[in-house]
């Protein structure tokens, strides 16, 4: 049994449902009941297992669309506010541009739209490869829409990082305390000098949320660099299996109609030429005595 196309045939069926929103919308939901445990008496029912399922499922769904409509425009935000501070447009417009270089196309459809709308490009070259039943294409395809999927995942990841962190500081601002008092206290023992509980409470919640926010932050970015990586990679993969499966097949097939239309001409005129010769013509007129 071929395990890899089994896979690719689950991942495919998956991305109907679509596989992204269930993983990051769990994700969001684990973290929800994480900070509000009273969440679990609405979503967990021991008695109804069926209803705690579609409640699950329904949840984890738009928890997971939601996830990844934030999780989107906050990477959007962060590319276009950090690095070589380029939108979303510009991105995919310098990796569409810098993809379609490397080939020629002779296709006056895709010609035609690359130069007015590359956007519209890059959507009918999506569409033309999801149409195509050869083998080889649906198996490029089911990698390129992989990466789309992993895309989806990264950014619907964001959203949850930065509320756990928030929980994560607020459920255990007591240890955080904790550790402010220790420190009061040696430096109490050392200046002479007492900070009032009010001030270890601002402490404590001003050096929490730098730390939690510094932290959510690498995460985040790394997220978010992930996300990216698998679009541009999404791009590459789609331009270059359309040349290759779409792009040249065709022309191949219109190059071998050509050969075999001119085949067909000479083959024509060899047999005109050959029936209009004087010497020719006696003979077959001898055949026919």
């Amino acid at each position: 049994m071929d395990f890899q196309k089994q896979f690719d045939t689950v991942t495919g069926a998956l991305n109907i449902f679509d596989m992204s929103y269930l993983v990051s919308g769990a994700t969001m939901l684990g973290v929800l009941v994480y900070a509000f445990p009273n969440m679990k008496g609405f979503v967990f029912h021991k008695d109804q297992v069926t209803l705690s399922i579609l409640i699950c499922v329904v949840f984890t769904y738009v928890l997971g669309m939601i996830s990844w409509i934030a999780g989107k425009q906050f990477r959007y935000w962060l590319m276009s506010h950090t690095g070589k501070k380029k939108t979303n447009d510009a991105d995919f417009t310098s990796k569409f541009d810098k993809t379609i270089n490397r080939f020629c196309f002779k296709d006056e459809t895709i010609k035609r739209l690359i130069k007015k709308d590359k956007a519209v490009a890059y959507a009918y070259m999506w569409m033309r490869l999801d149409k195509s039943q050869d083998e080889d294409c649906r198996s490029r395809f089911v990698f390129a829409s992989r990466s789309w999927v992993l895309r989806a995942i990264y950014e619907g990841l964001i959203p949850p990082v930065f509320i756990l962190a928030a929980t994560i500081l607020v459920k255990y601002f007591s240890v955080w305390k904790g550790w402010c008092e220790t420190f009061s206290q040696w430096q109490s023992d050392l200046t002479g000098k007492i900070i009032l509980p009010w001030g270890e409470n601002i402490i404590v919640g001003v050096f929490g949320t730098i730390i939690m926010t510094f932290v959510s932050y690498i995460v985040v970015k790394l997220l978010a660099r992930e996300a990216r990586r698998c679009a541009n990679t999404q791009i590459r993969e789609v331009v270059v299996a359309y040349y290759h499966f779409i792009e040249e097949r065709e022309q191949e097939s219109l190059l071998e109609a050509e050969n075999d239309v001119q085949q067909n001409a000479h083959m024509t005129e060899g047999c005109h030429l050959h029936n209009n010769n004087p010497l020719q013509k006696i003979i077959n007129w001898l055949k026919r005595i």
